[in-house]
């Protein structure tokens, strides 16, 4: 699993755009449509301003400066129902996967959806892929962030937020462990 400044999540946690779509989605709405209330949400919040967030971050040896409108952090093949948007996932491997953007303009979001919903997220413009087991924000701002994490809202104020991946034992059912383990 994951540590957000040591508090664990298991399946993705992040800020920025469209993240706030899982709390901000009517509970009624969610009964009666599933998936496709988060998709209506979701739609709407395109037509939104994108805020972004002035930061640094450390990944695999590199070090990078910005304005950056969404940050999202998963050890997941599947997020917001967006199949393969990372690939070869494995939970033993130690590594989590990031997903970085600096897009601010509306029509490049809407552009690099396209690219994540035909499962190229590599090719998308302004997104940037990382496997790692330590992710480090430095945030300059120090302006309060608010992140989902596990579709929770959790607000943050700490100038420095380091994710890394911890060890811990799981049970699953034995059919899936050849898909989501290296041994």
């Amino acid at each position: 699993v994951c540590t957000i400044n040591d508090e664990p999540f298991v399946y993705v946690s992040g800020f920025g755009k469209f993240l706030n779509i899982p709390y901000e989605t009517n509970r009624k709405s969610k009964k009666a449509f599933g998936y496709l209330a988060y998709i209506g949400r979701g739609t709407k919040e395109l037509f939104t301003g994108i805020k972004t967030y002035n930061f640094s971050y450390e990944v695999n040896g590199e070090n990078h400066d910005g304005n950056y409108s969404l940050i999202l952090i998963t050890n997941s093949t599947r997020i917001a129902g967006l199949n393969s948007m990372f690939t070869d996932i494995k939970l033993d491997d130690g590594n989590f996967e990031v997903l970085v953007c600096d897009l601010k303009k509306k029509k490049q979001f809407a552009k690099s959806l396209l690219y994540l919903a035909s499962n190229n997220v590599s090719k998308a413009p302004g997104l940037y892929c990382y496997r790692t087991s330590k992710f480090v924000i430095n945030n300059h701002k120090s302006k309060k962030i608010v992140w989902d994490v596990d579709g929770e809202k959790v607000s943050t104020d700490d100038e420095t937020i380091e994710i890394k991946s911890v060890k811990t034992k799981i049970r699953i059912p034995q059919a899936n462990i050849p898909t989501l383990f290296i041994n």
